[in-house]
């Protein structure tokens, strides 16, 4: 195995955030009276884990206060931008006035003049409410941070639910938070339902596959074009990483081929929706300019180990990558949707079937990436189960036997550990140079799966001849 160039150093677990919290349309400001200086509020949350969850909850619980989070603010001029801080900014619902006895509220016009607020946090304040305020100075207000919105949004799911018999409960929970994005689950008298809002793109590509039909996709209730957000219902069963059996992961496994036979009369409906396009003459377009930027970035390296990739060695990769490209493109199994992020958070488990979700990273290509990706999960989630593996190997093909030679079966599935990551560097590398350069964390990790793929040039040999054994069988 390559030796893993360290990403970055380590972060702390814990994020300190400070708030800005406004109600009547940002016209005032929550404030807490410490000794003889106000100052903003500030709360610490773990740092991995879905923010907007764990500030509103915290805000509720300390201040009484049922809130909404709008956006993560800039650092303010000249405070410290190492990330150790980020500041909030939220819209209160309500507040309950007993529940915090120093906490108030002052109208933003007034602080100005105020000399007790700390200069660390009136820069932040200032800086907050300036970026707030540009968001409604443009022609086209985000949706999600006009004062305003999650009412606008409850009533829309309100209305698009009683369609069903359901109704609303008191109970729903943001998971994200952003100008144009947003994520809240809500409770109804029948199953949970799923608020998403998400870019042009996605919002295409769950038209797209809500237009299948399949029970292997999170049934679509609504949609809203002026959000560019959809309603769903909720998943029932467990998330794969809350599944510790086997069958779970065979599950998934066969599961995700079905979904994807399904999916192969759709590929232009998808390709036009947005998804990536991984099929192989794409990706054969691309190896020359992906091993330029790949060999620009080895020279940027500035220690090793881990190894730096000599010309000689990107040119044994660009080699083997035309290779498998030419053989995949001459086998007779079709190109279909295929999940670029599979984790265990988007794999639902419910008896003998499984659903995907949150398909921003959806492609068309050849199938077993995605089962190359699945595989590289379980490896990633349970390296102590590797006799697994032949199992969930075989669930994922056995419905790809009915439709495929056995042969190109085999030989598709000896060259993915050498193909299926260059598709995904690849969606991440253009990604990148899409937004106008390559930062450093995403510079490691293309360097690191760049080493992966070479180590699999010198193992393929062996992999091959095994699968060629196999199709003369």
């Amino acid at each position: 195995m390559a030796t893993t160039e360290p990403i970055g150093a380590p972060e702390a677990e814990i994020l300190c955030c400070v708030l800005v919290i406004t109600r009547e349309a940002q016209r005032e400001v929550l404030l807490l009276e410490k000794e003889t200086q106000y100052c903003l509020p500030s709360i610490q949350i773990p740092r991995k884990e879905r923010r907007a969850t764990h500030i509103n909850e915290a805000v509720r619980r300390l201040w009484g206060i049922e809130g909404v989070c709008l956006f993560a603010a800039a650092a303010a001029p000249g405070s410290d931008s190492s990330g150790a801080k980020r500041c909030y900014v939220l819209e209160a619902r309500s507040f309950d006035c007993a529940c915090h006895k120093d906490a108030f509220w002052m109208c933003i016009r007034d602080l100005r003049p105020e000399r007790r607020l700390r200069v660390e946090d009136a820069d932040t304040l200032m800086s907050a409410l300036a970026e707030a305020e540009a968001f409604q100075a443009g022609e086209n207000v985000p949706n999600f941070v006009r004062s305003g919105w999650f009412e606008e949004v409850t009533a829309w799911v309100q209305q698009q639910v009683s369609h069903y018999g359901w109704l609303l409960s008191e109970r729903w929970t943001q998971y994200t938070m952003g100008p144009d994005f947003s994520l809240i689950r809500f409770e109804t008298t029948g199953p949970a339902v799923w608020f998403k809002a998400a870019n042009r793109r996605e919002f295409a590509i769950s038209l797209a596959l809500a237009e299948m039909e399949s029970a292997y996709l999170p049934r679509q209730l609504a949609e809203s074009s002026s959000w560019r957000g959809w309603l769903m219902a909720d998943a029932v069963g467990l998330r794969l990483d809350e599944c510790d059996s086997l069958r779970a992961w065979t599950t998934a496994a066969s599961s995700l081929s079905a979904l994807q036979i399904e999916s192969v009369g759709n590929i232009e409906a998808l390709i036009a929706a947005g998804c990536h396009d991984c099929r192989t003459p794409e990706l054969e377009r691309m190896i020359d300019p992906f091993i330029a930027a790949v060999a620009e970035l080895m020279t940027a390296q500035t220690h090793s180990p881990p190894r730096i990739l000599t010309d000689s060695d990107l040119a044994t990769v660009a080699a083997h990558l035309r290779e498998g490209c030419a053989l995949l493109g001459a086998l007779p199994i079709p190109s279909c949707l295929g999940h670029g992020d599979l984790n265990a958070g988007n794999i639902i488990v419910e008896g003998q079937k499984a659903v995907f979700l949150d398909w921003a990273s959806a492609m068309v290509g050849h199938p077993f990436f995605s089962g190359e990706y699945l595989l590289a999960l379980f490896c990633r989630l349970h390296p102590d189960r590797s006799v697994w593996t032949d199992a969930i190997r075989a669930a994922y093909l056995f419905p790809w036997r009915r439709f495929c030679p056995a042969g190109a079966i085999e030989q598709s599935f000896a060259w993915m550990p050498l193909v299926a990551p260059f598709a995904w560097a690849l969606r991440l590398w253009t990604a990148e140079s899409r937004s106008g350069g390559t930062d450093v964390y995403t510079a490691r990790l293309l360097r690191s799966v760049s080493r992966r793929i070479y180590d699999e040039t010198i193992l393929l040999p062996r992999k091959v001849s095994v699968s060629n054994f196999e199709e003369r069988r």
